[in-house]
């Protein structure tokens, strides 16, 4: 799922993608936060900046990408986003290898997350 549920555009139909503003993500936050208590998820990745600041606030994703992090008792593992794959071919595969990391990751953990990780924002 995303932090925002919706696709934030600028400029006239059909739009270019934008980051979210900070007024759209707060407005999504709760509808995040039920999500998560309804799946009670095992992990959570994060794809991009959004995503991470949401769980990890202030922490860069040059500095934990690819790095477990318990957050609320629940493992967030911090990713690129898919998408910088089609800007940075080269970057293939670093996506290839954390899709690896995604799996190994599932294999691993045994039973489903207890606490939800709680909004940082």
């Amino acid at each position: 799922t995303n932090v925002v549920k919706s696709r934030p555009v600028s400029g006239p139909p059909p739009g270019r993608n934008r980051a979210p503003s900070p007024d759209e993500i707060v407005a999504c936050v709760p509808w995040l936060a039920q999500q998560l208590q309804l799946i009670r998820p095992r992990f959570v990745v994060t794809l991009g900046r959004i995503a991470l600041e949401h769980f990890l606030p202030g922490r860069k994703i040059t500095e934990v990408h690819g790095r477990p992090q318990a957050v609320d008792g629940v493992t967030v593992l911090p990713l690129y986003h898919p998408a910088m794959a089609l800007y940075r071919r080269d970057w293939t595969a670093i996506l290839k290898r954390d899709f690896r990391t995604i799996a190994r990751l599932a294999r691993k953990e045994p039973q489903r997350g207890r606490r939800i990780p709680q909004s940082r924002t």
